[in-house]
Order: C-alpha cells, then structure tokens, then sequence
C-alpha cells in the first residue's frame, strides 16, 4: 500500500465526514462458480480498513472483465466473468451486490491460482465519461466526482 496516496470518498450529502482512506492493493479468496478458490489480486483499489474495501464497477470493467452487478430478482446475472479465468458469483444483500470473500493463508497463496481484478495502473473516475456527456450536466452533482485525490 502506497500511504502517500489517499482518496476522500463523499457520501450522498456532499460531505466529508471521514478521514481519506488509502489506495493500495490487496489480495482476496474468492470461489468460482464452480466452488473453486481463486485468489483475486486488488491493485488501485480502496482500502477500507482490515477487510473492507470499495471497488468501482468501471474499474473492474475497465481491466476487461464482464460485471453484470444487477440482481438476479431484477433480471440480472449477478456476477462478474473475468476476461481470463472464472465466473465469480455476486451476492445480493440490503439493496447492493457484493462479494463472499475471505482472508487467504499462506498455503492458498502459494497453490491458488490469481487473476488481476483491476488494472495496475492508477484508475481517476473523473476521467470516466462518454461523448455524449458534454456540460450538460453541469448543473447535476457530478457523480464522477464521488473520489477526489487528496
């Protein structure tokens, strides 16, 4: 983890009520669709604290992978296919989709196979845009602007 990078994440009200959080990269267990293990390497992403993180559907779309992140209740597949490896199943809890996963061992990390889930190169969403964006919403909050680097 670079601690010289770090990220305010503003909430829905537009403020800041929590000190930034680091960007780095992590390493997580994860089961396939198949029940297989897997472990995913996390490079550019949020570190929440010990176990937690936030990651940007866009990114992980951005590295090449497929993520269908709506629920199956909606008609969604729920579920993200790695461009080079597994599907890994999504699960739907209090109105988000999130995944299962676990602390690996050092054995895991030594026989589990692992597949990037973000690219490790620094990922701004507010460069994310389309051409038909323009400034026409100029007058909306600019939701690309949920991370500010500090």
């Amino acid at each position: 983890m670079d601690d010289n990078r770090k990220v305010e994440v503003i909430g829905c009200h537009g403020s800041i009520d929590k000190p930034p959080f680091n960007i780095g990269s992590s390493l997580t267990k994860v089961y396939g669709e198949n029940k297989q293990p897997i472990i995913l390497r996390i490079p550019e992403s949020i570190c929440a604290g010990e176990g937690k993180s936030l990651l940007a559907a866009n990114q992980m779309r951005a590295a090449g992978h497929i993520l269908n992140d709506v629920p199956k209740r909606y008609g969604g597949q729920q579920c993200i296919k790695l461009h080079d490896g597994p599907v890994i199943p999504l699960f739907y809890h209090q109105g988000l989709c999130h995944m299962k996963t676990h602390f690996p061992t050092d054995d895991d990390l030594k026989v589990l196979p692992v597949f990037d889930l973000t690219l490790d190169t620094p990922w701004n969403p507010g460069n994310e845009f389309d051409e038909d964006t323009g400034d026409a919403l100029a007058d909306i909050r600019d939701i690309y602007q949920f991370a500010t680097n500090t």
